[in-house]
């Protein structure tokens, strides 16, 4: 049975193969055995792999920003007047 994989899409309403067999002529068949797993990353609480090295896009950075912008106005008669604008932005991953 042939497997497909759909890039950066979720197999909706598909039964995906818990197992795939290899075999070669004149060789042992080899089965692997699959396991899909799917988690949601809150941006509150990143995580990080077993070897703590920061899961790609899940990351407290990729999950959280802070964006400041600065307006200036200035009046007829010359004077400039500064304000700063900040929003946080947040979002969750899915990490498949």
């Amino acid at each position: 049975m042939p497997l497909k994989a759909s890039k950066n899409k979720e197999a909706d309403n598909q039964t995906l193969p818990t197992s795939y067999t290899f075999k070669a002529s004149d060789n042992e068949p080899v089965v692997v055995h699959l396991v899909h797993i799917k988690k949601t990353i809150e941006h509150t609480n990143p995580v990080k792999t077993p070897t703590d090295k920061p899961i790609d896009g899940a990351h407290e950075d990729d999950l959280n920003k802070t964006i400041t912008r600065t307006i200036n106005v200035t009046d007829p008669e010359g004077t400039t007047k500064k304000t700063d604008q900040t929003a946080t932005v947040y979002r969750n991953a899915v990490v498949d």
